[in-house]
């Protein structure tokens, strides 16, 4: 035991419950002698204290001061003192308190250090995190405002796996059926043509469905434009008059090109 050591130069010691020093590494010079009159810079007898400590309580702690190499004076040490009853000894092994204080300070920099980097960290990543969010979001205001003006040629574009980008992808597609699907039937219905293919994905589809109601309405109406035209034209002929008309081909399936006009001669038209 005399060349074991913890933490260091920290060491063991044994004594007597006759408070004899059996064994110490630091001071061998203190080996075989009494210990009763031993006292520390303040007065305290602190071999006496160890021997009632390990003879009346089994174990405790001990504070008093004590040489320490490297140091003029003694310091204050704290030490541990456990009874071994089948020896009748002792052992007994301190800490410096300086050194102690010393572990406990670089212990609470290391504990410090280590929570300031992870609030960096979490700030970081708040920030990384709303960056992420409010620039894609800031986008998203902007093609809204952009869409509410008419303006359907923008997209987000966003190649993201996360809720925003389901958003992002949502609106790319919608705003793709505006242009391509609802715009463009809109063109040609306004150019006359009536050939449009709309198919509500639903009952609750009111863009798609008021698209197709129009295509039909409008289909309906040429047809009884053309149905007016041929009536008058065939009450015309019997009566000798001469209508001036032009070409209105027959409804395929109650759809084709309004573009054909019904010409008629307003002197003649007139007449009747």
């Amino acid at each position: 035991m005399r060349h074991t050591h913890f933490d260091g130069d920290n060491y063991f010691w044994l004594y007597s419950l006759a408070s004899v020093m059996i064994m110490h590494p630091i001071k061998p010079e203190l080996e075989g002698n009494p210990l009763d009159e031993l006292r520390d810079p303040d007065g305290k007898a602190l071999f006496v204290e160890m021997v009632d400590v390990a003879q009346n309580l089994g174990a405790g702690f001990v504070e008093y001061r004590w040489s320490k190499p490297g140091f003029e004076q003694p310091v204050p040490k704290i030490s541990f003192v456990k009874l071994q009853p089948q020896w009748g000894w002792g052992i007994g092994a301190g800490l410096y308190v300086d050194d102690l204080k010393a572990e406990l300070s670089r212990t609470f920099n290391i504990m410090a250090a280590t929570v300031i980097a992870v609030i960096q960290l979490v700030l970081l990543l708040v920030f990384l995190t709303a960056r992420s969010l409010t620039e894609p979001m800031a986008r998203v205001v902007a093609i809204l405002g952009e869409m509410s003006d008419g303006w359907l040629g923008s997209r987000l574009n966003l190649n993201r796996r996360d809720e925003l980008g389901v958003l992002a992808e949502t609106m790319d597609r919608f705003a793709d059926d505006l242009e391509h699907e609802m715009v463009d039937n809109l063109k040609r219905l306004a150019a006359g043509d009536l050939t449009i293919d709309v198919n509500p994905r639903d009952e609750r589809d009111a863009i798609r469905g008021s698209l197709m109601r129009l295509a039909l309405d409008l289909n309906a109406l040429v047809g009884q434009v053309q149905s007016a035209s041929e009536q008058i034209h065939t009450t015309a002929k019997p009566a000798g008059r001469e209508l001036s008309w032009g070409g209105v081909p027959a409804l395929p399936s109650g759809k084709t090109k309004a573009t054909s006009q019904i010409a008629l001669d307003d002197d003649e038209f007139g007449k009747y």
